[in-house]
């Protein structure tokens, strides 16, 4: 089982044996994004750990979670409960979708996975080691990843402190993460496939294949349909779009632009604001006869990141910008300087919020003793830390 020590500093012991990972999502990208960590980290057995029923029977019936689901929480009754613990358990089922009420007090040994759909309110430490102690069980190693916004960042930080651990920080799966992987268990699927099996269904096989060839040499057209069943058993039924490391737009991909040295002229502003970033990639383009797709810009001292189209993304990067100051890059995660910026701007937002509350602003900003840290699991370079890490509460 999970023991949960006191020491003198006051930190959290949680077991050697688990990974902890921090994964930074855009709330309209959760769900999808979610079927694909599940499909590349995924092993025999995941929970999910959700905070509300709804949620939990969303995504337990998504089509976007490839793998066969089950779902546990209060409405489920006493006979649905040990079905689903039963087919989890067997491997019937590969995922268990579940609320926190509901999961407490079962017993389910090699978990390979928890995910921790979002951060626990107020960045709940008990709730946070019930949830990750699910797995790494009885010296067996295990992962457990949270998905947080830019505003559960506080939160965030209030696990990191109470338990003692830096989080690691992990991107999203890309496209060749998610078709290789997906690929993967097919094939493990496959080789797993008894032999006597296999021979009954070899006629069906040749028949298929040479009502597509119109004869018995099959060539590319068998190629064609082992992609096929390769994409089928994985569970997609459309073309896997790629997917922006920035925003988590399909079919956008995430650029940056950093200037060529680290000079400049002198004088010359360091910040390249969104008005000039859609005017270099507009110029760049302008051959094309088209305007860009361009989506979100996140822009800073001396670069930025700019979501664009895939096809002009690809243009871009073989044919570069037209400016000869600046270079363009495909990402594959984002910059501390980009993420600071996020922050910033989620930031003011609350900032702008709490205007129209007593002490709304003030309030807030002060917990951060002004300022905005650098990174949702860095350290605070050097700014005030916020009264909570000197064990202090910020708003008594």
């Amino acid at each position: 089982g999970l023991s949960i020590d006191l020491v003198e500093d006051e930190k959290l012991k949680i077991p050697s044996t688990v990974r902890h990972i921090a994964l930074l999502v855009q709330p309209s990208a959760r769900e999808r994004i979610l079927g694909d960590v599940l499909t590349v980290h995924g092993g025999d057995r995941s929970i999910v750990f959700v905070p509300t029923k709804k949620e939990a029977d969303i995504l337990a019936s998504s089509p976007l979670i490839r793998d066969d689901t089950c779902v546990l929480h209060g409405d489920i009754n006493q006979a649905g409960r040990e079905i689903a613990l039963a087919g989890f358990r067997s491997g019937r089922y590969r995922n268990l979708v579940a609320t926190d009420v509901a999961a407490r007090g079962i017993d389910i040994p090699n978990v390979d996975l928890v995910v921790q759909y979002s951060v626990p309110d107020r960045g709940d430490v008990d709730t946070y080691i019930h949830r990750s102690g699910r797995t790494g069980r009885a010296g067996r190693s295990g992962t457990s990843i949270v998905f947080y916004t830019v505003r559960d960042t506080d939160s965030l930080r209030r696990v990191e402190h109470a338990i003692g651990t830096r989080l690691e920080q992990w991107n999203p799966p890309n496209l060749e993460d998610v078709l290789r992987a997906s690929s993967s268990k097919v094939r493990s699927s496959l080789q797993m496939t008894p032999e006597p099996l296999v021979n009954q269904f070899l006629p069906e096989a040749e028949r298929y294949l040479e009502a597509q060839t119109g004869s018995s040499d099959h060539g590319m057209p068998v190629l064609k349909a082992v992609s096929a069943a390769l994409a089928r058993l994985a569970g997609f039924n459309e073309p896997v779009m790629q997917r922006s490391i920035l925003s988590h737009r399909d079919n956008f991909i995430a650029l940056e632009l950093s200037r060529r040295g680290s000079s400049g002229n002198r004088g010359e502003s360091r910040y390249l604001s969104p008005r000039t970033v859609t005017s270099m990639v507009c110029r760049s383009v302008a051959h094309l006869d088209k305007v860009p797709a361009l989506g979100r810009i996140v822009s800073y001292n001396d670069g930025a990141v700019v979501d664009v189209e895939a096809a002009t993304a690809k243009i871009l990067l073989e044919e570069g910008i037209s400016d000869s100051r600046w270079e363009v890059k495909e990402i594959t995660s984002l910059p501390a300087a980009a993420v600071d910026e996020m922050m910033n701007a989620e930031m003011e937002t609350e900032r702008t919020r709490g205007m129209g509350r007593v002490g709304g602003n003030r309030g807030r900003m002060r917990e951060f003793g002004g300022r905005v840290p650098h990174s949702p699991t860095s350290g605070w370079r050097g700014r005030r830390e916020p009264d909570w890490t000197r064990g202090r509460r910020a708003d008594r």
